[in-house]
């Protein structure tokens, strides 16, 4: 008996533990370099996965993560690509970026 509930006491742990680290987010806006206008349709994906998503209409974007270090590639045609590496460690992030 005592064996059992310490073993169910140990897996409920890390099943919270796992639940909190899953609620990260990282965040932010696209926009034009020279004149600051939101850039729809930017494509970000996390580099070396297929997880990605798109701007809204306002440039803005939201990825669903779990805490570590990521490398997010933001590209649109006619605009150079951009890679920023943003480490999520307990809290969520907010990264903006400008395209030129």
């Amino acid at each position: 008996m005592r064996k059992s509930l310490l073993s169910f006491a140990c897996l409920f742990l890390v099943a919270i533990g796992h639940v909190f680290a899953q609620n990260r987010q990282i965040s932010g806006q696209v926009k034009e370099a020279s004149s600051g206008a939101p850039v729809p349709g930017v494509s970000i994906q996390i580099k070396g996965t297929t997880r990605g998503v798109a701007t809204n209409a306002n440039g803005e974007y939201t990825i669903a993560v779990n805490d570590g270090t990521y490398d997010l590639i933001f590209s649109f045609v006619g605009y150079a690509t951009v890679t920023k590496s943003v480490t999520v460690s307990g809290a969520n992030v907010k990264l903006d970026i400008s395209l030129a």
